[in-house]
């Protein structure tokens, strides 16, 4: 008779139904399986697994969540205690007005999501609330179904309006899952202000957090799935990448009662409307990624100082997003419906208590600017040039023909109205490019997708370029010149005729493309009456904006020669300089 004694330790495994603490996270044990092998003390001795434990997750982030682990093999594994009622033994009793004081607190504190009349948000946020930013909080209370559409002037506090109404919504526990979109040079602040003025933890996602959230919690985690409260940024939300892991998240097989997000927050929301020219606006890769969460998101907040881009398909097709059951894509909008969901404030319209103005009026002046001949006669070999290569546009067949000339005439005087320096910059650029780039596109016969693939791009780069949140100036001239070598090699080779214009063009550039033009000289002018009006400065501060680089270094150069920029008095800002 063999008599055999399994040595295999159990102090340190937990059992079912216990907390317990494995990679810094807390879980409770849903089962235990040991190994059915003779325990081997050697192996163990090493670090050899055999106790196979099943956990749930206990997290507020990441409640529900399954792991299953080798016990013996977790570092930092630990079982937790078991909780025990406090103790009420004798003289551990609180003060009866002690004890008052903290029932007091917590029937104040408490929101009943029947009562709409009364606001708690306000008093949980480290901010000095102005009255009119409570009307979308309010607002949001009366509806069953948050689709609002927040449209106040710019500086009027929308980021706090919207922390408002995330506040309260949450203390009320009608939402858990929050994302906000916005654009990439936003996310930073929507951070800061959520965590610092409202105390909520707002996760940034992007390739970097991506990265160390697997690091953290293995191959396939996902950050919309770890983290309740996300910001993304518009340019990364297009992308592949974000695409593939919201593939994870909005997929629910089977019928739900529930959505994957409970509340869509999209800043800056005119980026999002699709291209307005034309019969029918084409959506745009953003249009159709946040349309996506739209169509899985309980509530919506949307927000823009300038949702109306002037194109009523453009503006349709944005309400139809916030509120599909109210709006319709191509379909003038009720106004009693459209008042339900936009609140529109000006600060002409903000007073304070004694009806006086809160904000100075703002005092609009134009300045006169006399082209010289010179001048007007580049204006005119421009849109010549540009007319021509219209022309032929309208008699061609291939669709992404058409796009590129469009483009490439858009760019070109975009260029030029900005300043001579940026336009040299271009149409030299344009010169070498057809020199350069392959223009017999498409070669062969007519393929209608491929040229319908091509001008949806061309659509796509044009977009982007207009209304794209970039972050870094750099960054900007790079998409301008890459769109500029596929707006070309659409347009194809240029004539005799178109040519010699392009010569003309390039020929003035060369010769007075960092030259004191017209605008320019009546800048000078103003900066002199209101800086030195008597030779001498003044304090008064001048904000100069620029729409391009190549604009801004060739203000500075002007400034420099003409005695403004003396003694450090002017600054340069642009988007990518260090902070």
């Amino acid at each position: 008779m063999t008599l055999t004694t399994d040595l295999r330790p159990v102090a340190d495994l937990p059992s079912t139904g216990q907390l317990v603490t494995v990679r810094d996270r807390n879980w409770v044990v849903t089962d235990v399986q040991p190994s059915a092998l003779p325990y081997d003390v050697t192996a163990t001795s090493l670090g050899e697994g055999a106790t196979f434990v099943s956990l749930s997750s206990v997290e507020d982030d990441g409640l529900g969540e399954e792991l299953r682990v080798l016990w013996e093999l977790e570092s930092g594994r630990k079982v937790l205690s078991r909780a025990t009622l406090p103790d009420v033994s004798e003289g551990r009793f609180d003060d009866p007005a002690q004890l008052g004081a903290f029932l007091d607190a917590l029937r104040w504190g408490a929101v009943t999501s029947a009562e709409t009349t009364v606001l708690q948000a306000p008093f949980r946020a480290g901010i000095a609330v102005e009255d009119y930013q409570l009307e979308p909080a309010t607002r949001a209370l009366s509806l069953p179904r948050v689709n609002l559409l927040v449209a106040d002037d710019v500086g009027l506090g929308k980021t706090i309006e919207a922390g408002l109404v995330i506040q309260e919504l949450l203390l009320r526990s009608r939402i858990r899952r929050v994302m906000v979109i916005c654009p990439a040079h936003l996310t930073d602040k929507w951070h800061d202000e959520m965590l610092d003025r409202f105390g909520l933890d707002f996760a940034v996602v992007n390739s970097e957090t991506l990265s160390q959230v697997r690091r953290d919690r293995g191959l396939h985690a996902n950050p919309f799935k770890v983290y309740p409260f996300t910001i993304v940024s518009l340019a990364w939300l297009r992308g592949p990448k974000a695409g593939r892991l919201l593939d994870e998240v909005l997929a629910q097989p089977g019928p739900s009662r529930t959505r994957p997000l409970d509340l869509l927050i999209v800043d800056e929301a005119h980026h999002v409307a699709p291209p307005g020219k034309g019969k029918y606006a084409v959506d745009s890769q953003q249009t159709r990624a946040v349309k996506r969460l739209a169509d899985h998101a309980e509530h919506r907040l949307f927000m823009s100082a300038t949702p109306h881009n002037g194109y009523v398909e453009s503006w349709t097709a944005l309400l139809a997003m916030l509120d599909p059951q109210r709006f319709a894509r191509g379909v003038i909008p009720d106004p009693a419906a459209l008042k339900q969901i936009l609140i529109r404030r000006l600060k002409t319209e903000i007073t304070n208590a004694d009806g006086t103005p809160r904000y100075p009026a703002r005092e609009a002046k134009d300045i006169t600017v006399t082209y010289p001949a010179a001048e007007l006669q580049v204006q005119e070999l421009l849109a010549e040039y540009t007319r021509a290569r219209s022309a032929k546009a309208a008699a061609a067949r291939a669709k992404a023909k058409k796009a590129g000339i469009d483009l490439l005439g858009l760019l070109l005087k975009k260029r030029y109205f900005s300043s001579p320096a940026a336009f040299s910059s271009t149409i030299l650029t344009v010169r070498d490019n057809s020199k350069r780039v392959d223009l017999q596109w498409p070669s062969g016969d007519y393929d209608v997708e491929i040229d319908l693939d091509y001008a949806h791009g061309l659509a796509e780069d044009r977009q982007q370029l207009l209304e794209g949140d970039f972050t870094d100036d750099d960054a900007i001239d790079e998409a301008e010149q890459a769109a500029l070598a596929k707006a070309q090699r659409a347009a194809g080779e240029t004539d005799a005729r178109e040519a010699d214009l392009l010569e003309q063009l390039c020929s003035w550039a060369e010769q007075h493309g960092h030259e004191t033009d017209a605008k320019a000289a009546a800048l000078l002018e103003f900066l002199r009456t209101t800086c030195q009006p008597n030779g001498t400065w003044n304090d008064e501060r001048v904000v100069v904006f620029t729409e391009y680089r190549d604009t801004q270094r060739w203000l500075l150069d002007l400034l420099e020669k003409h005695g403004l920029a003396e003694q450090g008095r002017v600054a340069l800002l642009y988007g990518g300089m260090d902070d």
